[in-house]
């Protein structure tokens, strides 16, 4: 029992702020946070030489090479478009160009790093490269 203590401890530190009524969607966030907390194990493990980084500069730092889009996209099988737009964080929070409207004000602190278009990171940012990449 002691490693499952120590696992559930573990788990506890650093918990991802979530709830949901759906069973599926508590399951999936659980599996990520042990996906997440594995990953700190084995970077601690393969870690010889240099610092360790803690666990919450570990997450952060893992939070923000997932939403750091490259300057390519896989499309299918061998093939890779070469894309120019990447996300970047804004300084200060704008609206999105796409979403907002007269009406509705959506808030965004990420833009693209090609034109600085600041744009929502689900669907706007998405939406910006296919349009941006259909006018070549």
């Amino acid at each position: 029992m002691r490693g499952v203590d120590f696992f559930d401890q573990q788990m506890r530190y650093y918990s991802f702020l979530h709830g949901s009524k759906k069973w599926y969607k508590k399951i999936a966030f659980y599996f990520l946070e042990v996906a997440v907390l594995n990953s700190y194990v084995i970077y601690e493990i393969a870690t010889i030489r240099g610092p360790i980084l803690d666990r919450k500069k570990f997450i952060m730092d893992l939070i923000d090479s997932l939403l750091r889009f490259g300057p390519t996209t896989y499309v299918g099988p061998q093939t890779m478009i070469q894309m120019d737009c990447h996300l970047a964080k804004n300084e200060t929070i704008l609206n999105c160009v796409i979403c907002s409207t007269q009406d509705s004000r959506k808030r965004s602190n990420f833009k693209c790093g090609a034109c600085n278009a600041t744009v929502c990171i689900i669907d706007c940012y998405e939406r910006h490269r296919y349009e941006r990449n259909s006018q070549k």
